[in-house]
């Protein structure tokens, strides 16, 4: 059973995969998400995410090499120092951080899913494993692949710019974990996509989650004005406040489950 968790915080999430997988049929997968986006009000195609988010990472494209450098040291002083990357969130990146560094990750298949400019998965590459960036974004993938260059990492470190409805790039079962960084939450709207991730991860694997946890009405509602007071655009993909109805169908799907605040 899952740890309760006090409303609205950011939780870290394990899931771990039975022997064997179920047998998912893509139907199943697009009437359960058919029915977890119903009744939203702003739904947005993979076109507009995606061109949201190359514009928004653009920025750093002009991201010298030597800042884009990213090992153990690199990475527990931005948790630390209060002007770094993860200070804000990092009592959620500092547990995520001893999690991962529990894993055993050297030699390791990972795929950093959602992996935004590519900090976490090029890190991982640094402890030894052998890492698969994801993301929408083609900016990203970009930036992340320049990080693992910079890292020394380049040749344990692949990117791909695709849409997680279709992982095709990807053969069933190769990967031994998946780190998700505030990403299912962006995916789950998508037909297929949590098949295509339960498909690439290998029985026995582990999914390793880093997410708001919207367990509190009250909180999500506020979250959502805030939005709209902000005029944050439709195109960020937050529909879905990842909530006990998501967990719940992962659950289904995953022989273990353990959430941390």
């Amino acid at each position: 059973m899952a740890n309760l968790l006090p409303g609205g915080i950011r939780a870290r999430l394990v899931l771990k995969t039975c022997g064997h997988h179920q047998n998912f049929g893509q139907l199943y997968f697009q009437m359960e998400y058919s029915d977890i986006a119903a009744g939203m009000t702003s739904r947005i195609t993979v076109d507009q995410e995606r061109n949201f988010y190359d514009s928004a990472y653009a920025a750093h494209l002009h991201t010298p090499d030597h800042a884009l450098i990213i090992n153990r040291h690199s990475l527990q002083k931005e948790l630390s120092d209060p002007g770094g990357l993860f200070y804000e969130r990092r009592l959620l990146y500092g547990a995520v951080l001893r999690q991962l560094l529990s894993e055993q990750l050297a030699g390791r298949a990972i795929l950093d899913y959602g992996c935004g400019l590519g900090e976490w998965g090029v890190w991982m590459a640094t402890e030894g494993a052998a890492v698969a960036l994801v993301d929408l974004s083609p900016v990203a993938i970009e930036i992340g692949l320049r990080r693992a260059a910079a890292s020394g990492v380049a040749n344990r470190v692949r990117g791909f710019a695709v849409d997680a409805a279709n992982l095709n790039c990807f053969q069933d079962a190769e990967f031994d974990l998946i780190y998700a960084s505030a990403a299912l939450h962006h995916t789950l709207k998508y037909s297929n996509a949590l098949a295509e991730l339960l498909r690439v991860l290998r029985p026995g694997g582990k999914l390793i989650l880093a997410e708001t946890y919207g367990n509190n009405t009250a909180l999500n509602w506020l979250r959502r004005l805030n939005w709209r007071l902000r005029k944050q655009a439709n195109e960020a993909g937050e529909e879905i406040i990842l909530s006990v109805r998501e967990l719940d169908l992962l659950r289904r799907h995953f022989g273990s489950y353990r959430s941390h605040p």
